[in-house]
């Protein structure tokens, strides 16, 4: 494995071509909107592509629904504001869920006409509204507090209705997201009599099934009932749902959420006996319970806990339950796992997230399952200022982060309210209002990584350049540097580069990695990297070290594969690695195509001379080779001016040797001769005129140095090389590589004038078979040299 082979002075290229790093977040989050004065029903939204969506009603002014999004990078790239149905009053109850094509749906209610309507309302991914003010999915139906989630391209709304204000009922609708109703006009009722109904959450199973639950008084107090609807929209249990929980008290629905075992678990506050309590049930794909009778309780009865219990369900089957408490004496946030038995994962009372040593009241504001059975949770702490956090815990109950929690605003100001989602890549992107500026709130976001680093913590390739005034096979790698490589860190080890192969082509030999943490100098060379995810077919190859010094941004030159042709211009993608000391924290950075290109053409013709004979007429050219190692051939023009154009008009031939008979000629033409290298550069044309031309009468002319014939061309494994001597000497046949370097002699003795032959195996002159590719071969007679192009495949 080679050495680092960092160049300083392409890293002083880079400083001074680019003068600041490309917009990227900063430590304390990065602005999304400011100048907020009221706004009500915040909702975050990832994008599918690393970016988000923040959704609210802003009450500030006119009273919007107002729609901001934020790239991979944080950078705000548009905003826009929802229209509303007109004459439709204020919004209220905003939800947003992501659409699944890289935009979000919305729902709210509305008083249009005499009645509260659910409006159901589209933002492509562009920014655009193609349904306008949106539409009417209650229909006639009075629809307040609707949940909302999209699936497999519709949409699922649930929603309260009432006849009066004492008493409602809990419809469904399914609709495409252009916003066609597919069930029952106005939507299905679930439930429908004079007790209340209220609070409804929806979830969807698994095989498009849809799961509801809400607060029921039908038995005199709060209860949990479920209902379950097939995708055609059949109800799966008995008429008004089933009983989650019909305990005597008093229970409060708070999540429901969907599992790997394809159906749900419910969760509430529960005031059995007259303590405190949080259950949950699981529910079957037909809404049944699974667990014990009025649930499982996921908390020891009896300590204070926040009604504002949060969940997700977790990649290994459990549930993730997370409140705050204060079993320590003092609030904390605590986490309990429940798995697909009902069975509890951690001790009774359940893991502690925060300690804190005095009585803060901390808010938990969200949760997201996380790879490996973890769970993310977000939440508002009062310090000596309100502050916003984020942490990773595992199935075990310990943190998973290396940083430990991760403070998203660490500003003197307050943030409130943080929520988050995924980023696609194991992270997460968090957003919080804000007060650090002057005129209102702001809004925030910040990235934290599955690590726990904010930001983008990874060196960002900036650039692959072709390296000019150069023969080609190599590009300019610039990277700025990761923004933990500060002089006195001891967290990074090093940078690494990578080379892709070309999709499904595999490893040679060397030594294959399923994850850049298995890295480390010493490897058995080549070393490869296997593509991740759905894309095994993909292979890195490593390139080169460099070793992180403090600096801003850095240089390293590269070989590649091939050069950029007219013929072949396959892009070539290259990233930079930034490995820390630990082997499970890495971060890789974006692919960045490049390609090398040959910048030099060949020099002018030498020597070039003609002779012509009579009977038949011809011209027998003969002139010095070119000596560039990439030469491929010459091109032969014939006019019969002295201006004339090298072009197709007068093009003659293409020769590899260094004598050509031209039998066209005569004593009168004019030719053109040109050097051509393999990448198609052309050198500046040498003019013969005739008066140069001599030798008029019968003659033969003398041997000319040259290399006739190579067959087969490309070869495998043996090609015949015919070349001419021009007088008796000794006589040089070798093999060179693209790089310049003698690989094989195949001729080195005294040889009379004349024509002579040679063969090649492919072998080096160490007797090893050499990699397929292009090669030079040169033949040498005293001060004269010739070189032909040939190419072994396997």
């Amino acid at each position: 494995m080679r050495r680092n082979t960092l160049l300083f002075l392409t890293l002083f290229v880079v400083l001074l071509t680019a003068a600041t790093a490309p917009a990227a977040w900063n430590q304390g989050g990065n602005l999304l909107a400011s100048g907020i004065t009221s706004y009500t029903d915040l909702n975050m939204v990832a994008d599918g592509a690393g970016g988000g969506y923040l959704a609210y009603i802003d009450w500030s002014g006119t009273v919007d629904i107002m729609v901001r999004h934020f790239d991979s990078q944080g950078n705000p790239t548009g905003t826009t504001v929802v229209p509303r149905i007109p004459g439709s009053a204020y919004p209220h109850e905003l939800k947003a869920v992501a659409d699944g094509a890289g935009g979000l749906s919305l729902a709210y209610y509305a008083h249009t006409d005499t009645i509260f309507s659910v409006i159901y309302n589209h933002v492509l991914a562009d920014g655009t509204t193609p349904l306008g003010g949106g539409v009417n999915i209650s229909g006639t139906t009075r629809g307040l507090f609707p949940g909302l989630t999209v699936a497999g391209g519709y949409g699922y709304l649930a929603w309260q209705t009432e006849g009066s204000l004492a008493a409602g009922d809990i419809y469904v609708q399914k609709f495409t997201l252009d916003g066609v109703s597919q069930w029952t006009s106005g939507g299905i009722a679930l439930v429908n009599d004079a007790a209340n109904q209220d609070n409804p959450l929806l979830t969807m199973g698994s095989t498009g099934y849809l799961l509801v639950a809400w607060q029921d008084e039908r038995n005199g107090n709060e209860d949990i009932y479920a209902q379950a609807l097939a995708p055609d929209g059949t109800i799966q249990n008995a008429a008004g749902g089933v009983a989650v929980c019909s305990n005597t008290d008093t229970q409060y629905l708070s999540t429901l959420t969907s599992n790997t075992t394809g159906g749900a678990v419910a969760g509430w506050l529960d005031y059995r006996g007259g303590v405190t309590a949080i259950y949950a049930q699981q529910l079957d794909l037909q809404g049944y319970p699974r667990w014990s009778a009025d649930g499982v309780a996921v908390v020891t009865p009896g300590a204070w806990m926040d009604g504002r219990i949060k969940a997700a369900g977790l990649s290994n089957g459990s549930t993730g339950f997370v409140w705050v408490d204060a079993q320590s004496g003092f609030s904390n946030i605590r986490m309990q796992l429940v798995n697909s038995s009902g069975v509890l994962q951690l001790p009774t009372a359940g893991s502690q997230v925060t300690y804190l040593n005095e009585d803060l009241i901390p808010v938990v504001s969200d949760v997201l399952p996380g790879d490996f059975g973890d769970i993310f949770i977000t939440w508002q702490q009062a310090d000596f200022t309100e502050n916003c956090y984020v942490e990773r815990m595992t199935s075990y109950g310990y943190s998973a982060l290396s940083t430990g929690s991760v403070n998203v605003g660490e500003t003197a100001s307050n943030q409130y309210a943080p929520l988050i989602v995924p980023d696609g890549a194991g992270g997460i992107l968090a957003a919080w209002q804000d007060d650090r500026n002057s005129g209102g709130d702001s809004f925030y976001a910040q990235h934290v990584t599955e690590t726990g680093y904010w930001g983008n913590p990874g060196a960002f390739l900036a650039s692959v350049d072709d390296v000019p005034g150069d023969q080609g096979g190599a590009v300019s790698l610039n990277w700025f540097a990761s923004y933990l490589d500060h002089m006195g860190s001891n967290i990074l080890s090093r940078y690494t580069l990578w080379r892709s192969l070309p999709l499904g082509k595999g490893a040679v030999a060397g030594t294959v990695l399923d994850d850049p943490g298995q890295f480390r100098p010493g490897l058995e060379a080549p070393v490869y990297l296997r593509g991740s995810g759905a894309d095994k077919t993909l292979f890195w190859e490593y390139l080169d070290e460099a070793l992180p010094f403090g600096l801003p941004a850095y240089g390293s030159i590269q070989a590649t594969p091939y050069d950029s042709t007219d013929v072949y211009n396959t892009p070539i993608s290259y990233m930079v690695i930034t490995h820390t000391y630990s082997d499970s924290v890495y971060f890789m950075s974006s692919p960045v195509d490049g390609l090398s290109v040959d910048n030099l053409a060949p020099g002018p013709v030498k020597g070039l001379r003609g002779t012509v004979t009579y009977g038949p007429s011809s011209v027998d050219l003969a002139w010095h080779p070119n000596t560039e190692a990439d030469l491929d051939h010459y091109a032969l023009y014939r006019g019969t001016t002295p201006g004339f154009v090298p072009d197709a008009s007068s093009f003659v031939a293409v020769v590899s040797d260094t004598t050509y008979r031209d039998l066209a000629g005569d004593g009168s033409s004019f030719f053109r001769l040109v050097a051509v290298d393999i990448h198609g550069n052309q050198g500046p044309d040498v003019l013969l005129e005739p008066s140069g031309i001599s030798g008029v009468g019968d003659g033969v002319p003398a041997p000319v140095l040259g290399i006739s014939r190579i067959a087969p061309n490309p070869f495998n494994p043996m090609t015949r090389i015919e070349f001419t001597v021009r007088h008796e000497g000794r006589v040089r046949l070798e093999i060179y590589d693209l790089a310049g370097r003698k690989v094989r002699t195949l001729v080195d003795e005294v040889l009379p004038a004349g024509v002579a032959s040679a063969r090649w195996r492919g072998l080096d002159d160490g007797g090893s078979l050499v990699a397929s590719g292009m090669y030079l071969v040169r033949l040498t007679d005293g001060d004269q040299a010739v070189n032909r192009s040939l190419t072994l495949v396997k």
